[in-house]
């Protein structure tokens, strides 16, 4: 038509007015047309429905339903499926909400407008009767029992549910919307069906239920072990992917599940056959011969016959016991036995490997019940290619009482029975090699013979095998350490020889712990104290039965003693005449030399004990002096702390004042009676402190008349006489007479009054 009016010619106003009612014309039958030719083939689209809601209602209808969709403006007709709705408002140009019909299973909702009817889609369907939208499980094992829950709609008159073709176990309906059913049996993916008096619901995705197979077992390898367990299993069958379990009969067994259809496990103990059974989530397999598992019980070697056989191996061996059926493998010690024959349960015949000449060897047989535990039974014994021969012994001699190690060479030693040292056996042998033998000699005398037995003979006699008894007293040839510590308990190690049997040891004159070591060539003693020792330097002396060590520059022992320590004095005051027995308690008290008090020294001594001094007190000047003891080691004054250096225990000198005497001057604190006549004579019991005893060793006076006589039984009493004094009251003085330096008279105090009447 353009191309029409585009060839027309132009010019003028006629052709203008020509064009222009052209177009007239043609604008006015397209108009027409439009009108007669549908929208939808000038590019328009007629209605669509896009969703329900609700999918479905009763077969009575009445439901109220939503229409979704676009382009409802005008709508004309809703219908479910051929049927008309019973009512329906358009809401808006993509709302309709419609009265469902009565009607019977699904049918599409389709919506009329002038400008078309809405094609059929899924989103328009409407279903007639109970609609199941979902199921929670939607699988479960193939025997059935598994409680699904079950939603929906129009579910409240629903009276059974069907898993595919089989009802379900159980139905309880629960709401409109819900329902719990029990699966029965069932294999493969079904529909789940809900039904109603009326009606069925419709196939959807939202209602499939999966069965899960349960597990099979189609072989167990191997299909026995142990009663023990620990067998290594292999299973293999299906389903293995959800497994939670496996049993041996009753007992469960940890897993591994490598793959669909392979399990493996380790055995556990049991007894007799079993079926190996598996559970997974499909349920648990069923048993079969194929899934069984046998314990077998252990096999035992009572006995083999012949027990001895050529190194060479070759021998045929009937082995007896109990449950040898089965054997897989028969051992002579390590090495496997040729051309086994199982007799029976009780009996199998082997060849024996080769061996080592000599050796004594447990045969053993290992079935499925696992290997044979030794026994002196199972022994087999290697002959030896050559005889058993001594051909030295070292050394050659040793003590009379015993206890020499001796190592013996020679050959075919090995599995020997005795070893005899004339007719004595050895106190104990040890087999190291078939060449040696490292035995202990038992107490002898003379010349003997060693000997070797041992199951295929004696070795026989020779020079070569001689041993001596000989008299062999100890000897001590080195310390180690050589000196200790004063508290004793110092661990020393003496070495020398002749060691064997040890029945004392000494340090000096004083008996210490000690023990023999195994080898019997040394001794470890305890070092006892050196205030028991009471020396400083001592002799180590060994003894045996055959005698005691000489002492030798060798054996010497030397203490660590420090200077004497004080630690009381019995009385801490005296006299000044001196005279006084003071026991000295303390330590160190070795090779003591002199005691002193101050600077005179004791007028005698005795030392009791390395702990323990008695001291006669000499005369002294009054005051305050220290008792000192001197030693081999030095002079107390300073007691001795131990502390613990870098190399150990150190004694080094602490404060200590427990050395301290009192030197007193006399006093008088008592005079009875205090008067008397004038003519003396009076007998007067004076009391006080710091007298010298005796008659003469303290002089009274009264004032300065010198008292008629004195006796002074104590340093606290003297009984004088009164001298003849004119009337009046004087002091009593007393002075020590026999004073290392002389003392002052007593002080005037009014105790010492006396009277003259």
């Amino acid at each position: 038509m353009m191309d029409f009016l585009a060839a027309s010619p132009t010019g003028g106003s006629r052709n203008r007015v020509s064009t222009l009612g052209l177009v007239a014309v043609v604008a006015m039958l397209v108009m027409a047309l439009a009108g007669l030719a549908p929208a939808s083939s000038l590019g328009a689209t007629g209605p669509q429905v896009k969703k329900l809601k609700p999918v479905g209602g009763p077969p009575a209808g009445g439901t109220s339903v939503v229409i979704s969709g676009a382009r409802f403006t005008g709508a004309t007709a809703v219908k479910f499926g051929t049927t008309n709705a019973t009512s329906f408002t358009v809401n808006s140009s993509s709302t309709i909400t419609a009265v469902s019909p009565a009607g019977t299973g699904t049918v599409d909702v389709t919506v009329t407008t002038p400008e078309g009817t809405s094609p059929n889609s899924e989103a328009d369907e409407f279903i007639y009767g109970p609609h199941i939208t979902a199921i929670a499980p939607n699988r479960g094992p193939a025997g059935g029992g598994t409680s699904v829950t079950i939603t929906g709609s129009d579910l409240a008159a629903v009276t059974a549910v069907k898993f595919g073709s089989a009802n379900a176990t159980s139905v309880k309906v629960d709401s409109s919307s819900s329902i719990t059913a029990v699966s029965p049996e069932g294999t493969g993916t079904v529909d789940v069906t809900a039904v109603d008096p009326e009606a069925s619901s419709a196939s959807t995705v939202g209602d499939q239920f999966s069965y899960v197979p349960a597990p099979t077992v189609t072989g167990v390898s191997p299909a026995g072990g142990p009663e023990a367990g620990g067998t290594e299993v292999a299973i293999t069958g299906t389903n293995f992917a959800e497994v939670t379990a496996v049993h041996f009969g009753m007992t469960s067994v940890g897993f591994t599940v490598n793959s669909e259809g392979l399990i493996t496990l380790l055995s556990p103990p049991g007894v007799g056959a079993v079926d190996v059974t598996v559970t997974a989530f499909g349920g648990t397999s069923l048993t079969s011969f194929a899934d069984q598992f046998s314990y077998e019980p252990p096999p035992t070697v009572t006995a083999v016959s012949p027990e001895t056989g050529s190194s060479a191996g070759g021998a045929s061996v009937t082995i007896t016991g109990t449950n040898l059926e089965g054997a897989t493998a028969v051992h002579f010690g390590t090495a496997s036995a040729t051309d086994l024959v199982v007799n029976s349960a009780n009996s199998i015949t082997a060849v024996s490997p080769v061996g080592t000449a000599g050796a004594t060897v447990d045969v053993t047989v290992t079935t499925l019940g696992g290997t044979s535990a030794t026994s002196g039974g199972d022994r087999f014994r290697y002959l030896q290619d050559t005889p058993v021969v001594v051909r030295k012994v070292s050394p050659t001699s040793g003590a009379l009482t015993g206890n020499t190690p001796v190592v013996i060479g020679g050959s075919a030693f090995v599995g020997a029975t005795a070893v005899h040292f004339g007719s004595v056996s050895a106190t104990s042998f040890a087999v190291t090699t078939q060449h040696q033998i490292k035995a202990v000699a038992p107490p002898g005398t003379g010349t003997v013979d060693v000997t070797v037995t041992t199951p295929e003979g004696v070795s026989p006699t020779s020079a070569a095998d001689q041993f001596r008894y000989v008299p062999s007293p100890p000897v001590v040839e080195e310390l180690k350490p050589t000196s200790g510590r004063p508290q004793g308990g110092t661990k020393v190690l003496i070495n020398g020889t002749g060691l064997y049997g040890a029945t004392e040891v000494h340090f000096g004159s004083v008996s210490a712990a000690f023990e023999v070591t195994p080898n019997g060539r040394q001794i470890v003693a305890f070092a006892p104290s050196a205030a028991v020792v009471d020396h400083g330097t001592v002799d180590i002396t060994v003894t045996t039965p055959e005698g005691t060590s000489a002492t030798s520059p060798a054996d010497k022992f030397s203490y660590k003693i420090p200077p004497p320590v004080i630690t009381h004095l019995s009385l801490k005051k005296g006299s000044p005449a001196g005279g006084e027995a003071v026991t000295i308690t303390g330590e160190y008290f070795i090779e003591v030399s002199a005691v002193d008090f101050g600077s005179f020294a004791a007028t005698e001594f005795t030392v009791n004990s390395p702990y323990s001094i008695t001291a006669i007190a000499p005369p002294e000047t009054v005051g305050l002096v220290k008792v000192g003891v001197t030693t081999a080691f030095g002079t107390s004054g300073h007691g001795v702390c131990e502390v613990f250096g870098e190399e150990g225990p150190e004694l080094i000198p602490c404060p200590t004042f427990a050395e301290r005497f009192k030197v007193l001057e006399p006093t008088i604190t008592g005079i009875a009676p205090a008067n008397g006549p004038s003519a003396g004579g009076t007998s007067v019991v004076v009391t006080g402190t710091g007298f010298a005893v005796g008659t003469t060793a303290t002089a009274f006076s009264f004032d300065t008349t010198p008292a008629a006589s004195v006796d002074c039984t104590s340093t606290t009493t003297c009984t004088v006489v009164a001298p003849e004094h004119a009337v009046g009251t004087v002091d009593v003085r007393a002075t020590v007479v026999e004073a290392a330096v002389s003392q002052k008279m007593t002080k005037r105090t009014p105790a010492d009054r006396f009277t003259f009447e």
